[in-house]
């Protein structure tokens, strides 16, 4: 994922964080099996792991897949191609928007100031907001239009 950021003399930069979007899945584990393997069959890369997360309103947490898509471009085509060929499966994070996601995931927010521990190749190790969400005084950047 390219993420562009001004530092405090103004200069811009584009850096590169190793961003793998994620949604989950709930169903009979059959169902589950299809889909890795619909992914894989289409080429889209992809991590799965089996975590435990809550669904909204409910106390107790379910284990669900988690299916991170190593190319963020590829994340709306996966997502399309897992529901189109296993309707049965519950699916959760996939109506979010891809910036969104990343700003949920990486803790940030639009404007927000950030520290990042990047490589010399300008790959992110690390971000960080050095703002809050909910502080209404925060200073801008220098935006410009070119």
């Amino acid at each position: 994922m390219a993420v562009w950021g001004i530092d405090d003399e103004g200069g811009r930069h584009r850096l590169i964080d190793p961003y793998a979007p994620a949604f989950y899945l709930a169903g009979p584990p059959a169902d589950l099996s299809l889909a890795v393997r619909l992914l894989r069959r289409h080429a889209i890369a992809c991590r799965t792991r089996t975590v435990h997360r809550r669904e909204l309103w409910e106390t107790d947490q379910m284990p669900v897949l988690e299916v991170a898509i190593c190319e963020p471009t590829r994340f709306r085509s996966a997502v399309g191609l897992v529901m189109q060929h296993a309707p049965v499966l519950r699916a959760y994070h996939v109506d979010v928007a891809l910036p969104q996601l990343y700003f949920y995931d990486r803790g940030l927010f639009p404007l927000c100031r950030y520290e990042a521990d990047v490589t010399d190749e300008g790959l992110v190790q690390a971000i960080r907001a050095g703002d809050s969400p909910w502080d209404t005084g925060y200073a801008l950047p220098p935006l410009r239009v070119t």
